[in-house]
């Protein structure tokens, strides 16, 4: 997190916010399915996108009492990057009890789909001045969940070096499908949203990306 000043644009950073052990994106919000699909890209651009504080803060620089813009950045590039996904949802219902209108809320699985990409390009999204170094991952694999906000079943959907693999308790699938009368890895199996195993969809909750090495910038 870096504090932004409205007025002399002097960049801080504020206590206790940035933690370098912190090497992935955690609860990433999703939008309500009457805001239209999502993807993953769209959901990591909305968290570090400026937003505006309401309020204001001791600026160092001005001296004085300014407005500021809260921006989030990545300090740390890690060879594996995790991202969960906020499935859950909040629904709100009015009722009336003993005459007075009372608001209900109940947690609910998001059923919005999610588009999950193969590859993500994080570089704009680095805490770095200046030109940006490289920085894109490889999905590599996909942990799942079908059920509801209570119970359910989890299956791993993984990448390895010989295949794509689900593991479904005791029973591990090989996704493959025929490309020019060979098998060849089902990487579009990968990263669909919902997974539909067993006749069950299984959406998407917990994503990890390997980092994809390239030149830096000379």
């Amino acid at each position: 997190m870096e504090w932004i000043c409205a007025k002399c644009n002097t960049v801080t950073a504020p206590p206790m916010t940035n933690d370098p052990l912190s090497l992935g994106i955690a609860a990433l919000p999703i939008l309500h399915p009457d805001d239209g699909p999502d993807s993953i890209d769209e959901a990591i651009r909305r968290l570090y996108s400026d937003e505006v504080f309401d309020g204001t803060f001791d600026c160092a620089t001005c001296g004085d009492r300014q407005g500021r813009i809260e921006r989030k950045r990545l300090n740390v590039a890690p060879e594996l990057l995790r991202i969960g996904i906020a499935v859950q949802m909040i629904l709100e219902e009015q009722k009336t009890v003993d005459g007075e209108m009372v608001v209900e809320r109940t947690s609910a699985v998001n059923p919005n789909p999610v588009a999950i990409p193969l590859q993500l390009d994080l570089a704009d999204y680095q805490a770095v001045a200046g030109p940006k170094a490289p920085l894109q991952y490889q999905l590599d694999s996909v942990l799942s969940h079908g059920g509801t906000v209570d119970e359910g079943h989890w299956v791993a959907t993984v990448s390895g070096e010989t295949g794509i693999f689900t593991a479904d308790d005791a029973d591990v699938v090989s996704r493959e499908r025929t490309h020019f009368g060979k098998q060849v890895r089902d990487k579009t199996f990968l990263n669909s949203n919902p997974q539909v195993i067993s006749g069950l969809p299984m959406k998407a909750v917990i994503l990890t990306y390997s980092r994809i090495r390239t030149r830096g910038i000379a």
